[in-house]
């Protein structure tokens, strides 16, 4: 193939210029992949980081998350049923733990909310001893 320039005539097999291309072509991708890493960079750096504690948190909820899941699937393989938001059960209330010098004790208050009348609740409990 014969290529002119302003000034010169060269010539250049297809080979030559198959390699060119493809040296080309390389080299905008490099670029291209700099841009991203540069854009990645800049962009991560306007997002605020986790604190210690807001990290703690996040992995405590991703953990009961995981573990919710696991249920609905046992339950899900017991019955061969998905289980449904009205067979949740749920309460609101508090809890004080006390570490004493023969272990910890625990008080709990709550009210239980949308239970089956058959249901067994407790609305204060006292334990001694492991704390879960």
């Amino acid at each position: 193939m014969v290529l002119f320039t302003k000034h010169h005539l060269i010539f250049m097999s297809s080979e030559t210029i198959s390699e060119n291309k493809l040296a080309s072509i390389a080299s905008i991708k490099a670029s291209n992949d700099v841009d991203l890493v540069r854009s990645y960079l800049r962009d991560i750096g306007r997002v605020p980081l986790l604190s210690h504690e807001q990290e703690i948190t996040l992995g405590r909820q991703v953990q009961e998350y995981m573990q919710v899941e696991r249920v609905a699937l046992e339950i899900n393989e017991l019955t061969g049923d998905k289980p449904s938001i009205d067979e949740l059960r749920y309460s609101i209330g508090v809890g004080l733990t006390w570490i004493t010098g023969f272990g910890p004790m625990s008080f709990a208050i709550s009210k239980p909310y949308n239970e089956d009348r058959y249901e067994r609740t407790e609305d204060f409990q006292f334990t001694i001893g492991t704390v879960f």
